[in-house]
Parts: C-alpha cells; sequence; structure tokens
C-alpha cells in the first residue's frame, strides 16, 4: 500500500501478484523476488523435486545437454544421480565413484554421442528421396574408400577397413534429420562431403595433403558431376549443420568394445561375423533410430548362432551384452533386423531376388568379407591343408 513515490527502487522493480494471478503465478513472482535480492546458490534452487519435474520434459538428448552446461550439478550427489541415470545404465553406475571420476566423464562423452546420432522418421523431411537410393550411395562410398586406400592403407587408417564409412553414414543420417528437402540429384554431393568429413577427422592435415584428398579429388570421383567449390562448400556446409560433432560413437566401436568384454568366450570366427552383420547394416535406413550399441548387440548374438555357439539369455555373456546396451529391451527388435539382412545377403550371394531396399545390388562389403572369410578358413588350417585347398 506504499504510495508509488515513496518506494525504493527494489521495490518498483519487484512486481507484487494479485491473488487472481493463482498460486502458480505467486510461486513463481516470489521465485523471481528471492533471485533478484540476494544471489541463491543453484543447489538450493534445483532440487531433487524440482529436477524430476523439469526432466518429465527433458528427452535424453536434452538431459545430457543440460548435465554438459551445469557445472555445479556435479557438486550435488542426489541430482548428480538423478540425472545420470537416464543416459548410464545401472552397470555403468556401478563403475563411477563420483561425478568427478574419469570413468563418468569417459561413460558420459560416449553416451552423449550415441544418443545424439540417433535419428527417427527423417526420411519424411525429403519428399524427393527414395529408401533405395541409400544402400547404394552407401555401396559407392564403399567403392570409393577402396579405390582411394589399398588393404594395407586401410588397415592403417583405422583398425576397421570400413571404419570411415560408418563414421560417414552417421554424418549423413544426422545431416539429413536436421536438413529437408535434399533433392535427388544433391544426395551424391551430401554422400561424398560426409565422406571427406570422416577421412579428415582420422587423418592429420599433412597426410590429407600427402594423399591428394582434396576437394577436387573427391569431385573427380563424381564423374565431375560437381565441381571442386560445391564440395567445398557442401563440406563446410555439413560441419556446420553438425555444430562441428564429429567424434561420433558407431555400432563398429561397439562391436569391438563388446568382443573385447566377452574375451575368449567369442571365437575368430564369431567376431568375423559381427563384423559381417555390422558392416551389412550401414546399408539399411532402419538401423538410423537404433543406438550403437543395441545394434552391436544384436549383431554378436546373431553371429554367436551362426557359428554354433548361441548366447543364450540368463548366461554371463547375454548378461554382459544387456549391461553394454543403453536401450536393451530394443535388442530382439534388431536382431530380427540382422537376421532378415543377413537372409538378403545370402540371396544375393547365391544369385537369388533380394530387397534392394536393404542392400545395393552388387555388394562391395559382400566382396569384401568373401576374401576375408576365405583368409580366415586358410588361415585356421594346417599348412599341408591349406596348400592343399587353395
Amino acid at each position: 500500500n506504499i504510495p508509488p513515490e515513496r518506494r525504493t527502487t527494489k521495490q518498483l522493480a519487484t512486481p507484487k501478484a494479485s491473488p487472481s494471478q493463482g498460486p502458480a503465478k505467486r510461486q513463481c513472482l516470489n521465485t523471481k523476488q528471492m533471485i533478484t535480492r540476494k544471489q541463491v546458490d543453484i543447489n538450493s534452487v534445483l532440487n531433487v523435486r524440482s529436477t524430476k519435474s523439469v526432466l518429465y520434459f527433458l528427452n535424453e538428448e536434452d538431459s545430457l545437454a543440460f548435465m554438459s552446461t551445469c557445472k555445479k550439478l556435479y557438486e550435488n550427489q542426489k541430482l548428480w544421480q538423478l540425472m545420470v541415470f537416464r543416459p548410464l545404465n545401472s552397470a555403468e553406475m556401478q563403475q563411477v565413484s563420483h561425478p568427478t571420476d574419469t570413468n563418468f566423464r569417459k561413460l558420459f562423452q560416449r553416451r552423449r554421442n550415441e544418443i545424439l546420432y540417433k535419428t527417427e522418421q527423417w526420411l519424411s523431411r525429403h519428399s524427393n528421396l527414395r529408401q533405395s537410393f541409400f544402400p547404394i550411395l552407401c555401396n559407392w562410398l564403399v567403392e570409393l574408400h577402396f579405390e582411394l586406400f589399398t588393404k594395407e592403407n586401410r588397415r592403417l587408417l583405422c583398425k576397421d577397413p570400413l571404419g570411415p564409412i560408418h563414421l560417414a553414414v552417421k554424418y549423413l543420417y544426422r545431416y539429413m534429420s536436421i536438413t529437408q528437402n535434399v533433392s535427388r540429384s544433391r544426395l551424391q554431393l551430401v554422400g561424398v562431403s560426409c565422406y571427406q568429413v570422416a577421412v579428415s577427422c582420422l587423418l592429420s592435415d599433412n597426410e590429407m595433403r600427402k594423399l591428394e584428398l582434396d576437394s577436387k579429388r573427391f569431385a573427380y570421383y563424381t564423374d565431375n558431376a560437381y565441381s571442386p567449390e560445391e564440395v567445398t562448400s557442401m563440406t563446410a556446409n555439413i560441419l556446420k549443420t553438425l555444430d562441428f560433432k564429429v567424434c561420433v560413437f558407431t555400432p563398429k566401436k561397439a562391436t569391438e568394445e563388446i568382443l573385447s568384454k566377452l574375451g575368449k568366450s567369442c571365437s575368430r570366427l564369431t567376431a568375423l561375423f559381427a563384423h559381417y552383420f555390422i558392416d551389412l547394416t550401414m546399408h539399411s535406413t532402419m538401423f538410423a533410430c537404433h543406438l550403437p550399441s543395441t545394434v552391436a548387440a544384436a549383431a554378436i548374438l546373431v553371429a554367436s548362432k551362426e557359428t554354433g555357439n548361441p548366447i543364450r539369455p540368463g548366461s554371463k555373456q547375454y548378461q554382459t551384452l544387456v549391461n553394454y546396451s543403453l536401450q536393451p529391451q530394443d535388442i530382439p527388435k534388431c536382431v530380427k533386423v540382422v537376421k532378415k539382412i543377413y537372409e538378403e545377403a545370402k540371396k544375393q550371394e547365391t544369385g537369388g531376388t533380394f530387397d534392394i531396399d536393404s542392400l545395393p545390388r552388387h555388394s562391395m562389403v559382400i566382396k569384401h568379407y568373401q576374401v576375408e572369410f576365405i583368409e580366415s578358413v586358410k588361415g585356421s588350417l594346417i599348412p599341408s591343408l591349406s596348400k592343399k585347398l587353395f
């Protein structure tokens, strides 16, 4: 009831809630008054109850973004446990003793990258594109990769020869989920630019110059359908669209980590089958909506069954797969899709009719693994028998 001319500056700046505004509005104004009068520690404002209400409106990606920006969150153990419960599963939580632990930072960054590049319903954003275009594009990228790098150079470039293709496909799906209406004539330009970004992430600038891996050479391999300037411009556009977040967790990396955890319980042939299935999955757009850890777990389950040593539910190996996957409830669904694409690959190998939406014609991945399987069998035989058969 103080007249306006007799109020202080703080009283004039602080609005007063009327009874008609309701309890929620009055509580909001009381919070604003508290913050304007004195600087309040974030731990006194962000309690467990309010954080739960905030989490109700956030998805996993937003929660991870909030965790990475809110530095004070690490000082509150209860808040940290509440937030970290979403991106990390219970098995990983047991490996972390404190928010400042390096294990937590490593697991957190991996899970953040994994969730960030999970894309769903992105194809509907591009009315001129069909699902069958992407297996063809991926197969062309594999052929380009084999043309640019010999077998020895591919293994030096990455532990897995097709690692850069997995990166390029992740960039491609993420870019397509953000942009709209990419034309059919520009799809190959987006694909080759994503591949250039992937290779530049694995090689230094000096190595790129030594191998002459510049926009001019990439434009040449498109049969000069695009100019070097267009490739350079699209590469910069992709990096900007991805916000320069190019450290991506791929199904290939997840497969290697799971196999290292399983150790000797998985044979060399099982590991080879698992890598084969993972390389087949990058042709299909159905795997873009699944997390890499889930796809890797499904591939290893199918590989173990194909090699005659299945991993059964309830076993120690199966529990390792479940603990590693961020969304273990999706593993059975992924197993069905992996089996389907493997059946299509066997049809192509035997000259049958297969689904072109899942695999391209004359798949370079299948040709590559035909040699890999022969070398694996040859290496497991005794020298006299190997010489007789091969």
